[in-house]
């Protein structure tokens, strides 16, 4: 691995965990409080948006870690897009599959998620890459990574 591609992963992986997303103009930020939901229980549509979304998170993370570049790279945001060429997410994605390819998803918990736009904290057997916070929006009908 050349140390640019590892420099490349890990400035991905660390822009990953500290949740950076560029604005898009407007505040892309959610709010760090939700308004309370009229009933404890979510609803029909707001529960299969978190099982998709956790499904996402899952795909991605999958592709990412075992070196899927071009699957990886299709399951981030526009505005994620526009910042990384693909050339570059690929060297960042083989350098992660080198340094945490065996590394297991232990754990995703959705923080938030209010309208397109949604805060994940997801845990590995190798912490160093553990994500929290990390901003997903929805496109077109699926959830994507937002870096």
């Amino acid at each position: 691995m050349t140390s640019r591609a590892a420099i490349t992963a890990v400035t991905l992986l660390l822009l990953a965990s500290a949740g950076c997303g560029s604005s898009h103009g407007t505040s892309s930020a959610l709010p760090t409080h939700l308004p309370p939901q009229p009933s404890p229980s979510a609803s029909p549509s707001q529960a299969s948006d978190k099982v998709a979304l956790v499904a996402a998170v899952k795909a991605y993370s999958a592709a990412f870690l075992g070196g899927d570049a071009k699957d990886a790279y299709s399951m981030l945001s526009a505005h994620s897009k526009s910042l990384t060429p693909f050339a570059e997410f690929r060297s960042g994605v083989e350098a992660a599959q080198q340094m945490y390819g065996d590394a297991k998803l232990l754990n995703v918990n959705v923080d938030q998620i209010a309208g397109g736009m949604a805060r994940v904290t997801y845990s590995y057997s190798e912490h160093a890459i553990d994500q929290t916070g990390q901003p997903w929006v929805k496109e077109d009908g699926l959830w994507r990574y937002d870096q």
